[in-house]
């Protein structure tokens, strides 16, 4: 919750939506109904800013470009409960087979499979579950009614998005048909400021580690000998 507190009482660079050091009487007959206000709209429904509805909001992130461009529909991308299930940043290229899918469904519950500790001697049960949790990305599809005309936008259950509103997975799948007649462009990287350096990154060395992935993947299959 830490953005969204940030937002509230804002910071040395932007106004939050309420001003502190007022009165009891001041807080109660506006700065509170600001604050109801403002944070009933801001997550009630995706606003139209957000790159998850925005298509050149998100083609402007360089990093959103160089992740679509290394994800592949037929290898990354399943289709599961209603939605589809989405290979996280560090495992594209990876193929999403029905027993990922059940080990899933089994840390979902709290379950692992009874040699689990025995193949994973170096990790505890809780980091076992976690990582089989963190791999995919769950994106719906919903419609928010309270606009007209209504909005149709694709949401996921990430910690990304609920802080941000948006996640690579979720603007692809919204997307995804402007992409495919992108054609793959990728915009020149763009410096980033020193507050999201550190997250920046990260998802740069997944991003290089995702390259690495699919070139190994492509070469093996290149020097696997034809069969008669």
């Amino acid at each position: 919750m830490e953005r969204h507190n940030l937002a509230i009482k804002g910071s040395a660079n932007f106004f939050g939506y309420i001003e502190t050091g007022k009165t009891l009487f001041q807080c109660l007959t506006k700065e509170f109904v600001v604050l109801v206000y403002q944070a009933s709209t801001d997550l009630s429904y995706p606003s139209s800013g957000l790159p998850v509805v925005n298509y050149e909001k998100a083609f402007k992130n360089d990093q959103f470009m160089e992740f679509q461009s290394l994800l592949d529909p037929n290898v990354d991308i399943k289709e599961y409960g209603g939605g589809w299930l989405v290979n996280a940043l560090t495992y594209l290229a990876l193929p999403i087979t029905e027993e990922d899918v059940e080990k899933m469904e089994m840390a979902l519950e709290g379950k692992v499979e009874e040699n689990t500790c025995m193949e994973n001697e170096n990790k505890d049960i809780r980091d076992v579950l976690l990582s089989r949790t963190a791999r995919f990305h769950h994106v719906r599809k919903s419609v928010w009614t309270g606009t007209n005309p209504p909005i149709e936008y694709f949401h996921c259950d990430c910690r990304e998005y609920y802080f941000k509103r948006w996640c690579f997975q979720s603007a692809y799948m919204q997307h995804r048909e402007k992409l495919s007649l992108l054609g793959n462009k990728i915009p020149a990287k763009k410096k980033c400021n020193s507050k999201s350096a550190s997250s920046h990154m990260a998802v740069t060395n997944a991003l290089r580690a995702a390259k690495e992935r699919i070139r190994v993947k492509k070469r093996n299959k290149t020097d696997q000998p034809e069969t008669i």
